[in-house]
């Protein structure tokens, strides 16, 4: 007894497998110059579908200012608590974008921290 019998292969008529190429006996026809059904098939087959895109490049925002960065800093060592981005871009007159690149900035520079919402001195 070694094991399970082999299960039946069913094949399409016709087909012999394991048949090298060169043992085959039955002539090839060349392809005809005259389209035929595979021809005519192959001509009204769909072409894929192209999608135009459009690519949106933004300009990178420019760098925040020394004068915002140095008074950031000042508001935050004046602020005992921290302060947070709206207060500071308030006190400072400068817009919410700007004082959030000007503190991001200055978190790279390692002279501020952010805990919570709060902006402190490092």
């Amino acid at each position: 007894d070694s094991g399970p019998a082999p299960l039946p292969v069913s094949r399409p008529a016709g087909v012999v497998f394991g048949a090298s190429v060169a043992s085959h006996s039955a002539p090839v026809a060349a392809p005809s110059s005259r389209p035929g059904p595979v021809g005519l098939a192959s001509a009204a087959a769909p072409t894929p579908a192209r999608t135009a895109v459009a690519v949106l490049e933004e300009e990178a925002p420019p760098p925040p200012s020394a004068e915002l960065c140095a008074g950031i800093v000042r508001e935050l060592r004046a602020a005992i608590r921290g302060r947070p981005l709206n207060e500071l871009a308030q006190s400072l007159g400068a817009p919410t974008e700007d004082a959030m690149r000007a503190c991001a900035a200055l978190m790279q520079q390692g002279q501020v921290v952010r805990r919570g919402l709060k902006y402190f001195v490092a």
